[in-house]
């Protein structure tokens, strides 16, 4: 659930990073979406993905599709928080989102 209070991840301003986002459910997919921050691709349900776009939305697929989807972000040019969160409206008003802070130190 989410906390407007609490951080839920730390990123020192400069890094590239490679995050999995997983989907526990078996029926549906998810649609994640980070503000702020553009990512590739790089694969969703276990498969790499050739087309590294830089996007701010991607699936997630449910976990009889093999449930996670893996991203790369660099975070070169932004101090402070953003969101990410599922962008299907229903889950994310029911809290399905997390905070994270870019830092300099």
């Amino acid at each position: 659930m989410f906390d407007p209070t609490r951080i839920d991840q730390r990123v020192r301003l400069g890094a590239v990073e490679e995050w999995t986002i997983r989907n526990t459910h078996p029926h549906d997919d998810q649609m994640f979406h980070i503000h702020t921050k553009p990512f590739q691709v790089v694969s969703i349900g276990g498969q790499p993905v050739a087309d590294r776009t830089w996007r701010g939305t991607a699936v997630v697929p449910r976990q009889a599709k093999g449930g996670n989807t893996v991203i790369r972000s660099r975070f070169l040019d932004y101090t402070g928080i953003f969101m990410l969160h599922c962008h299907m409206l229903n889950h994310e008003e029911l809290g399905m989102m997390q905070a994270v802070e870019v830092h300099k130190d």
